[in-house]
């Protein structure tokens, strides 16, 4: 499902627009990428990367972005989009230049994936961790603190 991307524009201090425009997108891509919602929270608490790239279609929508500082990296557009991908992939290790980074990688990014690994990344030691137990309530609980 590749769209034809009118060409990738980096954002520098205010991110303005793209901001305003990531989450819409975000939604229909969502499960393969961040919940828009995580995306709004790390917006309103200052958490974003420092440097932005979006990619929009001939019509202005906004159809990939990808963002790098140092200990953050993500590349994010619709599943099988590979154009965006490969856009999106070659300014993020562009931006990332020699330092060590760390990118996200979301179920259904095997084109972003297989980018990365031929460029030498490997999976981390310590995926991203989530919290298990069983659905219902089993009465076990934690130890008090200090016990």
């Amino acid at each position: 499902m590749t769209r034809a991307a009118a060409g990738l524009t980096e954002t520098s201090g205010d991110p303005g627009d793209a901001v305003r425009d990531i989450p819409r997108a975000l939604s229909a891509w969502f499960p393969a990428s961040p919940h828009p919602g995580g995306f709004a929270w790390e917006a309103a608490t200052g958490q974003l990367p420092e440097r932005i790239a979006v990619v929009r279609d001939d019509a202005g929508a906004l159809i990939g972005w990808a963002g790098s500082s140092p200990d953050d990296a993500r590349v994010e557009c619709a599943p099988g989009d590979d154009g965006t991908t490969d856009l999106l992939a070659a300014w993020l290790l562009d931006a990332a230049g020699d330092g060590r980074t760390s990118v996200a990688v979301h179920r259904g990014q095997e084109r972003l994936r297989g980018i990365l690994a031929g460029r030498g990344f490997v999976d981390e030691a310590v995926p991203l961790a989530g919290l298990r137990h069983p659905a219902r309530d089993t009465g076990a609980r934690p130890p008090p603190p200090g016990t």
